[in-house]
């Protein structure tokens, strides 16, 4: 203690003085101000590092700005306690515009004067180790965020107890999935109502997933007899092998259109169907089929009648598109002496080439003109070429059809080669009549 000090502690105090206790000598001086240089170089060296340390903390707040600058998402670092926005980045700021120092969180960016009901953080105690993700609706932003929340320590005048938050917009995503509800309400409304049955099944299995009343009407089947079923445990295909080919097909393209197969009904009677199938995306991720069956029994039944009566038919009948061959009949391929392999290569530009070099322009520019629609003769005559080499004469019947909406034209042939021989020997008698009476041959 000071002499000047300790003599006025003793006044003050009326206590008695010893003059001896304001005597210091100079080694006692010399020692006192050796401890207070240690003193204040220790005191030196602690403002030192005080100092150290506060440009370390803001070294280390400029790399977290900028680092956080750097994120493409809107960042900001809010009070624990006050919910004041201490720190936002560049994302932040072109989300939300400039802050004003002290605003709330929950009052830029929810305009609410309450701390918002799903943060986290909002009540005591504090969970300090767990990170919260939530998604919220923001009124002024007119968008949606994905909100991440973590407890931090931010270097702000010391470390300060803080929220990071990193909001991910989520608008786009949110709109896409109102996009799909609305678009799988209307899916859900079409597949149901939709007159022709259809269902959903697995790629995998054939495990139906949901059918409609249409698909109860055509096979007998009620929705809860099928739902969770294959279809062969239900054995809907009359061949089990359609299937195995269905699904060749349409793996290959991504669906099918016009598969005819036959179905079995619950009661056992069969019916024509023409399937058409569609991948679609499922749940989780999973490819699952889409199809529709068209019952098409009585077509079937009237193609299979015309069909028998063409096949009866005194004619040779064909029914060909600009570019391939549809239908021929058995007497087709016997007056041209065809192979099946010839039949299912051959198209209307080879069957033509077969017709006899003198004759073949006429018969191009019939069949252009039939294909435009326009009037011309029904019956033709021309000599063909046969595989062998020899010719026959042809009476041949065209005309414009239209097959599945495509412009297509029916021929019938008859072979008038003993016809046209019968004609040459006529010729020939009246001719050898004709001189024997006399008259100048005609």
């Amino acid at each position: 203690m000071g002499a000047r000090k300790y003599a006025m502690r003793m006044f003050n105090n009326q206590e008695d003085v010893n003059i001896d206790d304001l005597y210091i000598d100079d080694s006692s001086r010399a020692h006192r101000v050796a401890n207070l240089r240690t003193m204040l170089g220790r005191l030196i060296d602690a403002e030192n590092e005080v100092e150290k340390t506060r440009t370390q903390l803001e070294l280390e707040r400029q790399q977290l700005r900028a680092i956080f600058d750097c994120i493409e998402e809107p960042i900001t670092v809010v009070d624990l306690y006050d919910k004041h926005i201490l720190f936002y980045n560049d994302a932040f700021e072109t989300m939300a515009g400039p802050v004003d120092e002290g605003v709330t969180c929950h009052s830029l960016i929810y305009g609410s004067d309450d701390v918002c009901d799903k943060c986290p953080f909002a009540s005591e105690p504090v969970d300090k180790t767990n990170a919260y993700s939530f998604e919220n609706y923001s009124e002024p932003l007119n968008r949606w965020f994905y909100c991440l929340h973590k407890f931090i320590l931010w270097p702000n005048t010391g470390m300060h107890d803080a929220v990071f938050s990193l909001a991910i917009d989520i608008t786009s995503r949110k709109k896409t999935e109102e996009a799909l509800r609305a678009s799988q309400l209307q899916f859900s409304k079409a597949f149901f109502s939709s007159p022709i049955a259809g269902g959903i099944s697995s790629v995998t299995e054939g495990r139906f997933i949901d059918v409609n009343k249409a698909f109860e009407a055509l096979t007998g089947y009620t929705r809860a007899e099928v739902i969770g079923k294959t279809v062969y445990e239900l054995e809907l295909y009359n061949d089990q092998t359609d299937r195995d080919k269905i699904l060749s097909l349409i793996e290959k393209d991504g669906n099918l259109s016009g598969y005819n197969l036959w179905i079995r009904k619950k009661d056992g009677e069969l019916c024509f169907g023409s399937m058409h199938m569609e991948l679609v995306e499922g749940f989780a991720e999973e490819m699952q089929i889409l199809s529709v069956v068209v019952d098409d029994t009585d077509k079937n039944y009237l193609e299979e009648m015309y069909r028998s009566v063409i096949e009866c038919s005194l004619q040779g009948l064909a029914v060909f598109t600009d570019d391939s061959l549809i239908y021929v009949n058995d007497l087709w391929r016997e007056i041209i002496n065809a192979t099946e392999e010839d039949i299912a290569t051959k198209k209307l530009d080879s069957w033509v080439s077969n017709i006899y070099s003198a004759d073949r322009n006429n018969a191009i520019s019939r069949l252009k003109a039939i294909f435009e629609g326009k009037d011309v003769p029904e019956h033709a005559e021309y000599r063909y070429i046969l595989p062998d080499g020899s010719m026959i004469w042809l009476r041949v019947r065209s005309r414009g059809i239209k097959h599945r909406g495509i412009s297509a034209i029916q021929c019938a042939i008859q072979d008038i080669t003993k016809e046209k021989q019968m004609e040459e020997e006529l010729y020939k008698l009246r001719k050898i009549v004709r001189e024997s009476k006399g008259y100048e041959p005609t």
